[in-house]
């Protein structure tokens, strides 16, 4: 699996590229929604999958900034345009296209 920012990482085969949401969190009760375990857990929940990287890279883009958005309790355009700027900004460093 290779890391592309935290929080995401991906794998690929000779189809495509899967993206993938991992972390740590905590686990919960087996039959119950609401009671928590207090044991932390590692998860790799699946986003898609997708043909090309561009593709991929645009997608990631378009997940992290709406759950930063929610999390931020953004109420504007402006200041989603913002958090998407901020994601694009993280993605770009991650990729380092200079080296091309």
């Amino acid at each position: 699996m290779v890391k592309i920012i935290d929080g995401y990482a991906f794998d690929h085969d000779n189809y495509c590229y899967t993206l993938y949401h991992v972390g740590q969190r905590e686990k919960g009760v087996f039959g119950s929604t609401e009671k928590k375990s207090g044991e932390m857990v590692d998860f790799k929940d699946n986003i898609g999958y997708f043909g090309t990287l561009d593709s991929m890279c645009i997608a990631l883009l378009n997940y992290e900034t709406k759950r930063s958005a929610e999390s931020a309790g953004v109420k504007t355009l402006g200041d989603y345009i913002e958090v998407m700027k901020s994601v694009a900004d993280e993605i770009k460093k991650a990729v380092n296209v200079t080296a091309f």
